[in-house]
């Protein structure tokens, strides 16, 4: 999750065609939308699904967080948006995603 010199914004939250997303990195062709979830309130349990389906786990079964994030840094859901994550591990929104990662392996297990 770092900040790359070439990335470049439209107006968010859409990237413009000929600029690079900076949820995802690539280069648009057309109109790009993407969700900046800035708040609590922007994580879906889509995200939470998603966050669960590409945990990576040691072998003793715990999540290696940062790796995990860096997974779904620039996903996209199911309107087509881009993830827009936090720059920051230690975000409330992570907290939020996390726990709600731990709840669903508790419903499941």
């Amino acid at each position: 999750m770092t900040d790359s010199p070439e990335v470049v914004w439209g107006s968010p939250p859409l990237v413009r065609p000929g600029e690079r997303c900076p949820a995802c990195g690539r280069s648009q062709f057309a109109d790009h939308p993407v969700l900046a979830i800035t708040t609590t309130a922007d994580v879906t349990a889509e995200m939470i699904q998603t966050t669960d389906d590409l945990a990576y786990e040691d072998d003793q079964g715990r999540i290696d967080w940062e790796r995990t994030i860096d997974a779904i840094d620039g996903c996209t859901g199911g309107d087509g948006r881009c993830w827009l994550l936090p720059s920051q591990y230690d975000d409330a929104v992570f907290e939020k995603i996390k726990r709600g990662v731990r709840a669903l392996r508790r419903e499941e297990g």
